[in-house]
């Protein structure tokens, strides 16, 4: 009897663990920065696993792509300077790029193995890294916010757990370093983990934006990969309220629609509980 290969996800974070069957491993290697796996998970196609953590696969990506990328970008009225911080595998890239407006997109993350595996593996991100407006520094994203002279509209975190040299991209200092390069009417949105299970990262991230931005929102999505289910972003703003204004949607998508939006925010209600540590659950 044949026994099937599994893998189990190891969020630092999470009280319990995702299995997976594992179908066919595809590659194995280490950066200097973590261990860099791409494997067929049945039922999901091919994953991208950093230290032992999905990262994403191709069945369900473009929720949390999209709901990263679309919900701040429609919030402003004309993002034409991006950047992404982390995002080295280009999926929220290849959202950011459906807007015509945008005339320029960095892409800022300091693996440079996370870029080459899934130009290598993962096609549907592979034409991405040929757009004009795309520029990729393998590089540290705190130095590059602390040391970058000019302005973007929009700075989208993209960042695995906040662990090691992550964790202080989750903390008010950075997001300090963020509020300087952001234009008039600048819009930062950051991954936030799950509020059923990391609901004390949630919190801590909400407040530190409060005491850096005036306008400080949450964004929700469903994912049927990440621990948890019910994951949380991060919305802060210079100046703009994203339940007030949008651009209607004008790009094709998967899931984001202007009828979706609404369904995207937080209640206000949870919100307070959240930041003041009494959702008790």
């Amino acid at each position: 009897m044949k026994r099937d290969i599994v893998f189990i996800d190891n969020d630092p974070y999470s009280p319990v663990n995702h299995m997976y069957r594992v179908k066919e491993i595809l590659y194995t290697g280490s950066s200097e920065y973590q261990e860099v796996k791409v494997v067929v998970l049945d039922g999901y196609g091919k994953a991208l696993i950093l230290d032992d953590v999905v990262q994403f696969t191709e069945k369900e990506e473009f929720i949390y792509h999209e709901t990263l990328a679309h919900v701040p970008l429609f919030s402003h009225p004309d993002p034409k300077n991006v950047l992404i911080i982390g995002g080295g595998d280009g999926g929220v890239a290849r959202e950011v790029l459906k807007h015509n407006c945008v005339k320029r997109l960095f892409l800022v993350d300091i693996d440079k193995m996370v870029t080459d595996v899934t130009k290598e593996f993962f096609p549907q991100f592979r034409d991405v890294f040929n757009d004009r407006r795309l520029t990729v520094l393998h590089q540290d994203g705190m130095k590059f916010v602390k040391e970058y002279k000019e302005k973007f509209d929009v700075v989208l975190i993209d960042l695995t757990d906040p662990v090691g040299p992550a964790k202080p991209l989750f903390e008010e200092p950075f997001y300090r370093d963020v509020y300087n390069i952001l234009s008039e009417k600048g819009i930062i949105s950051c991954q936030n983990e799950s509020i059923w299970y990391h609901k004390n990262i949630v919190k801590d991230v909400q407040n530190a934006l409060l005491k850096v931005f005036p306008i400080v929102d949450i964004i929700t999505f469903i994912t049927p990969i990440y621990t948890g289910y019910w994951w949380a972003l991060s919305y802060a703003s210079k100046s703009i309220n994203p339940r007030e204004y949008f651009r209607k949607c004008d790009v094709e998508t998967r899931y984001y629609a202007d009828d979706v939006r609404p369904y995207s925010f937080l209640p206000q209600s949870i919100i307070q509980k959240i930041r003041t540590g009494s959702l008790d659950y």
